[in-house]
């Protein structure tokens, strides 16, 4: 089990903490309760200008005291910390003292600030809320902009995760002492020790130490819901952890580093023990908390490579800004995130994403976040050429705000994504050509550059029709949809491009022995389209065919090690469907795919796109596809033989 497929098995719940919406208005209870407090204003024109906050000495029983510092960013210039926080609800407000006038803050941040003091001298500190005047938007928007910057200069990162209690007194206290075990048995949590052996040696000290005794569930357990505390989902946790130079996770008076948490992470996802522990605690595997090793993955993969311009954000990936699917991919992270503000899915990941694309896409929080989100679908399209980021749309004509193919990034994920995910193969349904695209005045249409090559004959062809799932039962491994049946209604399918006697032959009058080979045909192809054509062994990925092998008992063929292969066939087909086209094609397309819905290819989209046609003669777009037979650029020769007809296509 990969670590980022184990930790949405971590969890009894599976839902994640929802912070409250915020309205987008001047009335605003966030932006206003502090609107008469005297802020010096910020020089806009000197670049790297920000400002402190310097917070006074006191004890726990006292309100926090906090004094105001505008700076700019120099070398050798202010030490700070940053404060990574939650909000938290907008109208549940403390009183603290700034610059000798009262300043409302949120109660969590109030918390954090009693908690983060010291008795004796004052700490220095950026914090968004009070040293960015959120009543100016002029000035939000230039601090938004900044904000990769405030980071990336500060000492050091707080992560404050909240107040403590008896549960998460636990958790510290056993991350903690289980570091300290590795760290006396010489084995390294740091960035040079990320290799398989040391991890292996890891494991086994642990399992050594009675690490995975039954005695210590309530110790991981522990561990497991200090990671579901609000601030994990959080928008902006992917800059403000990744970013800083240095990370420190704070939970009431108790901190520990960043690492000693990617110790244990990688202890509990690299052991089945945890996982055998665990398992009251472990809920469905399509719930979501993959956002704690993600951060933590990331860090480590940026402090080892020394390079600022790359980080990780999936297992053993290294993935370069400039790439496209990056940005696609960033944002799309940021939907389970809590974000008062939607605009801020797009601006809390601007830092990240390369120079040309941030010059074009600055913050602007005077526009509402329609504009805002089909701004960033404008930006990626004119700076990459690439049509990846409308993969990402899943809302159809469903939506009254947003046309069919701007994603809504507000909108729950609702289906895999294929070609547009960070992966490490690739589609080409239409080659090297780069995006060919055009919108109109009120942006609630584009024109994109492509063809029809087929139209849907049938969907929700896989039998039955349900969500696939599978088990492990006494006779081994077995799913819900009848692959066999499935393989057998594509029979004449499998045997068009192989030189097979039968292929002019009518089904009927196929012999068994003539069945048993085409079912194997079948099969194979039938077991590369349910993962999206491409299986993920041990070491690499592979787009052949999974190994088949053959139940005695039944005589009937199935994918080699079926546990793993069922795994990834359930991750491939969530929210979609088997489809068959009028032209025999089959593939993966979203599950609201219809009949006579069409399939096309676009320039610079890499998968098949399905789109249905509107009465207005445009059309609407339902998702990206797997096609067989046409991920690879095929259809793009049967373009220059004619056999296709290109247009700009309206979708609405």
């Amino acid at each position: 089990m990969t670590g980022l497929k184990f930790f949405r098995k971590l969890l009894k719940d599976s839902a994640l903490p929802t912070l409250p919406k915020k309205s987008q208005d001047a009335s605003d209870p966030q932006k206003t309760f502090n609107a008469s407090f005297p802020y010096m204003q910020l020089d806009q024109s000197i670049e790297g200008s920000f400002r402190l906050v310097s917070l006074q000495p006191g004890s726990l029983g006292s309100a926090p005291v906090c004094t105001l510092l505008n700076d700019k960013w120099v070398a050798g210039g202010t030490s700070y910390e940053a404060l990574s926080y939650v909000w938290g609800d907008a109208n549940d407000r403390k009183m603290i003292v700034l610059n000798g006038v009262v300043f409302q803050v949120t109660r969590n941040l109030y918390s954090a600030l009693r908690h983060l003091r010291y008795t004796d001298r004052s700490r220095t500190l950026w914090i968004d809320a009070i040293c960015i005047d959120q009543g100016n938007v002029l000035e939000r928007n230039h601090q938004v902009e900044s904000m990769g910057n405030i980071y990336e200069n500060c000492k050091r990162v707080i992560l404050w995760l909240g107040d403590a209690d008896h549960e998460t007194d636990l958790a510290v206290s056993f991350i903690h002492s289980t570091c300290e075990k590795l760290r006396r048995a010489g084995i390294s949590f740091g960035t040079r020790a990320y290799n398989q052996r040391l991890w292996a040696r890891n494991l086994t000290f642990a399992a050594g130490q009675g690490l995975f005794n039954p005695n210590y569930v309530p110790c991981w357990a522990a561990v497991c819901r200090l990671l579901r505390r609000e601030w994990w989902n959080r928008a902006w946790i992917f800059q403000e952890f990744v970013s800083s130079p240095s990370a420190m996770f704070q939970v009431g008076f108790s901190n520990f580093d960043w690492s000693m948490l990617y110790a244990m992470v990688r202890v509990m996802y690299c052991s089945s023990n945890v996982v055998d522990l665990l398992k009251p605690y472990i809920n469905d595997p399509g719930s979501t908390l993959t956002d704690a090793n993600d951060m933590v993955y990331a860090r480590l993969k940026r402090e080892s490579t020394g390079f600022k311009q790359k980080i990780s954000l999936r297992n053993d990936s290294h993935i370069d800004r400039s790439q496209p699917s990056y940005f696609a991919y960033l944002i799309n992270c940021q939907r389970p995130r809590g974000c008062g503000d939607p605009r801020d899915k797009v601006y809390s990941i601007l830092t990240m994403t390369n120079s040309d694309l941030r010059l074009i896409l600055q913050p602007d929080y005077s526009k509402s976040a329609r504009w805002t989100y089909i701004r960033a679908v404008k930006a990626h399209i004119e700076v990459y050429r690439n049509l990846d980021i409308l993969c990402y749309s899943m809302h159809g004509s469903s939506s009254t705000t947003y046309p069919s193919w701007c994603p809504d990034w507000e909108q729950s994920q609702r289906r895999s994504i294929l070609g547009a995910a960070l992966q490490d193969v690739k589609y080409l349904a239409s080659g090297p050509h780069v995006a060919d695209a055009a919108f109109s005045d009120d942006d609630a249409t584009i024109w994109l550059k492509g063809f029809r090559i087929d139209t849907i004959r049938a969907a929700q062809v896989e039998t039955p029709f349900r969500t696939f799932s599978w088990k492990i039962t006494p006779t081994g491994p077995t799913c819900n949809w009848d692959l066999q049946l499935m393989a057998l209604r594509w029979a004449r399918t499998a045997v068009k491009g192989n030189d097979l006697p039968l292929r002019d032959r009518d089904q009927e009058s196929w012999d068994e022995n003539e069945l048993q080979v085409v079912r194997e045909i079948s099969l194979k192809n039938l077991a590369l389209t349910l993962v999206a054509g491409y299986y993920t062994t041990k070491t690499s990925y592979t787009s052949k065919p999974p190994d088949l092998e053959q139940d005695p008992a039944t005589r009937e063929w199935w994918p080699a090690n079926r546990p793993e292969y069922f795994r990834q066939v359930y991750e491939r087909t969530w929210g979609r469907t088997v489809i068959q086209s009028e032209h025999d094609r089959v593939g993966l397309a979203p599950k609201e795919t219809q009949k006579g819905d069409e399939i096309f290819i676009f320039r610079g989209c890499c998968t098949p796109v399905i789109l249905r046609g509107r009465e207005d003669g445009a059309y609407s777009w339902i998702g990206d596809s797997y096609i067989c037979g046409a991920m690879e650029g095929e259809a793009m020769v049967g373009l220059k033989e004619g056999i296709y007809q290109e247009e700009a296509i309206a979708i609405r």
